[in-house]
């Protein structure tokens, strides 16, 4: 019965995952977009021999590649198989990751989240 148990919530977790693809597609379009107008823009500056300001055009890819690998690595530990052992976790986290992951498309909308925690971890 626990095996079925735990096979009945994998799946659940992949129809969510199948579910929030749109969202997630536009969460790593988002940044795919800006690395490669990094991108052209930093070819263009060598080409002008501005080496300094391709260098910075190059510098700016590294913030949208870590939210592409943060995105990846939250959908990945969302998608595992759960474990048997069981442990707390924290509602604030879980809230802060759901988040994250629709940031972009939270700002984009005008939307503005106001958080109000208690000091211990729930």
């Amino acid at each position: 019965m626990r095996e079925t148990q735990d096979e009945l919530i994998q799946a659940a977790k992949l129809a969510v995952l199948g579910q929030l693809a749109a969202g997630i597609n536009h969460e790593l379009n988002q940044p795919l977009a800006a690395i490669r107008a990094y991108a052209e823009n930093a070819r263009r500056f060598i080409e002008l021999s501005r080496i300094e300001s391709a260098d910075a055009n190059l510098a700016q890819i590294v913030e949208p590649t870590d939210r592409m690998a943060d995105i990846s690595a939250q959908l990945r530990q969302f998608s595992r198989k759960s474990s048997e052992h069981q442990e707390a976790i924290s509602v604030q986290a879980c809230i802060e990751y759901a988040l994250r992951l629709f940031h972009s498309r939270l700002r984009d909308d005008g939307i503005r989240i106001v958080q109000q925690w208690p000091e211990e971890t729930l």
